[in-house]
């Protein structure tokens, strides 16, 4: 893959699985003198496996040998542990459109070949497509930076006047809760107009060295992750990430060098891209679940090819379904053919215009375009100077939509701080619906983003008031928010709440340090007898809770307008229906049927009636919660009990019948 400047452990067995394979003497296709496609390498998604009487895998190791070459090493492309272990903020679970296609990429796989003749990677595609056990295969699509560098010395950073930014700053200036992952040629961690906006992996910052504290399935990666050398250091050796990373989140009114768009964010560092820009699908694919397991909210990319990868595809399907906004750049070929990632539709994707809104003359364009933003001559960071050196040398002017993306991406960092409920689809519209008009033709929208704008849906005057969970448990915190653009400055808002023929309180909430129009607060439900007045809202399992305000003014000339959020009453635990164990030689997955959405944690050991003192959550609320032991001892009986948490946060702790569930392990430790 390309900056848009023009356009782990080795294993064996059945591969179910993305295959990477890696053909040493293959030429792939070329165009315009540059490889499409990384030379001698395939992507392969194997279909699953099929069991055996003990319960371990049938393998077919055909894949492993040929006549004509012989394969040398296969490393895993997404390692296991980042599905399975992942670090989801709440406010993200309320954004979730549900489980996204992620079966069977735990088992992304990288294979490295000698080939004893030259034999054409179309040859090697075509005999893997034509295999019954697999789903697909692909090239692997070369991606590359989407930037072109130009005069240092340009001082001013028209690009924000020109989408409003001092006028969004006057109502919301970001929030470092909003996580960004630059997906790029890595980020400068240590320039100076990035400090107390850069994301630390706390478990191991303050782990053991040399061990994998969070158990992501990545060691000491304290600042993020390089994926082109697999190495837990992501400092940029190019230039590109920093730039971008300046655009999206610049530390504002520091004194300092520049000014983000959104001047508190927290930049996610991960390398996917070489010193001279250049990378592949292969590393990217890896990288967007890896932003995802860890908490990502935007991941920004400004890099892409000529060629589509439906394994780069899936990867942004599951982030989108995870609640996860990808911004990306259009591409700089001076054409209107699609450029992927930007042609998928679960993406945001970015041409350029330059100061006079008109489309940058190497800039992408197209119906397969979102958006457009500024992209040329746009003034952010440079990499690799220390805090001593001049204004001018820490800071380079840089133009394509490498420089546009990042501008969006910064705007809808700026959007989730001031309203943290907002989809990746509620976000898209807002940014492609409130642009300034331009030429028609450079993108589907027809408009410039306009970041001020934005920031006027994203806190309507048509004022919201919600709800942070849809039941509560007894004792439970309702955490209540209202956001009204009319309401800005105004301190504080009264609302009413109250439950379904029972209490009625009062409720003052403050607005908030983030933005002006937002206004967050809270009051404590119990089950004891209602006591009007107390501050405490009284209510019986099943009862409604209503919140409600009155907007006095909507901004369509339409007064006192009652606006209202509904939640439920719920003091009731979550109950087992059902319990079904998969074992998979020394993996058990342990399915669970309950009668409401809620998480699973496994407690288990070797003894019947306990200690219990080995756990396993599962990482998603859901009413098919699915939890994966593995690590097990072979032909060993396991017992074990399940606490069970709803969203209200009521617990059971459940078992079969007054005895522990139990399962055995195969023999075939290796098998999966």
């Amino acid at each position: 893959m390309h900056l848009c400047e023009k356009g782990n452990a080795t294993t064996s067995g059945y591969v179910a699985s993305v295959v990477l394979l890696v053909l040493s003497g293959i030429v792939a296709a070329t165009a315009g003198g540059r490889d499409r496609f990384v030379p001698n390498e395939i992507i392969v998604k194997f279909r699953a496996p099929t069991t055996v009487a003990d319960g371990s895998f049938a393998m077919d190791n055909s894949w492993a040998s040929d006549d004509r070459f012989e394969v040398r090493e296969m490393t895993r492309l997404v390692r296991g542990e980042v599905l399975g272990r992942s670090t989801w903020p709440t406010r993200r679970h309320r954004r979730f459109l549900g489980p996204g296609p992620a079966n069977g990429l735990d088992r992304v796989y990288r294979i490295k070949v000698d080939a004893d003749a030259g034999v054409p990677a179309e040859e090697i595609l075509a005999a893997y497509q034509s295999r019954p056990d697999v789903e697909y295969a692909e090239l692997n699509p070369v991606i590359a930076i989407c930037t072109t560098p130009n005069d240092p010395w340009y001082n001013a950073q028209w690009s924000l006047s020109a989408i409003q930014a001092s006028e969004a700053w006057d109502t919301c200036r970001g929030d470092n809760d909003v996580l960004v992952a630059i997906i790029d040629t890595g980020v400068d961690y240590s320039h100076g107009d990035l400090q107390g906006n850069l994301w630390v992996n706390e478990a191991e910052l303050n782990g053991q060295d040399g061990f994998d504290d969070d158990g992501n399935g990545y060691v000491d990666d304290v600042r993020g992750y390089n994926f082109i050398d697999d190495t837990n250091d992501p400092m940029d050796d190019n230039g590109h990430g920093t730039h971008c990373a300046g655009i999206v989140a610049a530390v504002g009114n520091n004194g300092l060098d520049i000014a983000g768009v959104c001047w508190s964010a927290t930049i996610m560092p991960i390398k996917v891209l070489d010193a001279s820009g250049d990378g592949s699908a292969g590393d990217a694919v890896p990288a967007i679940y890896y932003a995802v397991a860890n908490g990502a909210d935007i991941i920004s990319g400004s890099w892409g090819g000529d060629e589509s990868s439906q394994s780069l595809q899936e990867a942004i399907q599951y982030a989108h379904s995870r609640g996860v906004l990808v911004v990306v750049a259009a591409g700089n070929e001076n054409s209107d053919a699609e450029y992927y990632p930007a042609a998928y539709p679960e993406v945001l994707s970015v041409a350029a215009t330059d100061e006079n809104d008109h489309r940058w003359h190497n800039s992408n364009y197209g119906n397969w375009v979102d958006i457009a933003a500024p992209g040329s001559r746009i003034r952010s960071l440079r990499n690799g100077v220390s805090q001593s050196g001049t204004e001018t040398n820490r800071t380079s002017r840089m133009s394509g939509t490498s420089m546009a993306a990042p501008h969006v991406s910064g705007a809808c960092a700026l959007l989730l701080s001031a309203n943290p409920s907002l989809t990746c689809d509620e976000l898209h519209d807002i940014v492609t619906t409130t642009g300034d008009s331009i030429a028609e033709g450079i993108c589907s929208s027809n408009s410039r983003l306009n970041v001020y704008e934005a920031l006027r849906a994203a806190i309507p005057s048509a004022g919201t008031i919600r709800l942070d969970q849809d039941g509560y448990a007894d004792g439970g915190r309702i955490a209540v928010e209202l956001i009204d653009w009319d309401l800005r400055s105004v301190g504080s808002q009264v609302v009413y709440l109250e439950t379904e023929d029972s209490d009625a309180e009062l409720v003052t909430l403050a607005e908030t340090k983030v933005s002006l129009g937002v206004f967050q607060g809270g009051i404590v439900l119990s089950g004891a007898v209602v006591t009007p007045g107390d501050g405490i809202l009284q209510g019986a399992d099943g009862q409604s809770i209503i919140a409600r305000y009155l907007d006095t003014d909507d901004g369509q000339g339409n007064a006192d307008e009652w606006r209202q959020a509904i939640s439920l009453v719920d003091f009731s635990p979550p109950v087992v229906l059902d319990v079904h164990v998969q074992i998979r030689g020394v993996t058990a997955t342990v399915n669970f049927l309950t009668d409401e959405p809620a998480f699973a944690e496994i407690h288990y050991g070797t003894t019947n009636g306990g200690p219990y003192d080995l756990t396993a959550p599962a990482m998603r609320l859901s009413d098919l919660p699915s939890v994966e032991v593995g690590g097990l001892s072979t032909r060993t009986t396991y017992y074990f009990v399940v606490w069970l948490t709803d969203e209200a946060g009521n617990k059971a702790l459940v078992d079969d019948a007054g005895q522990p569930y139990s399962f055995t392990t195969s023999g075939r430790p290796g098998s999966r």
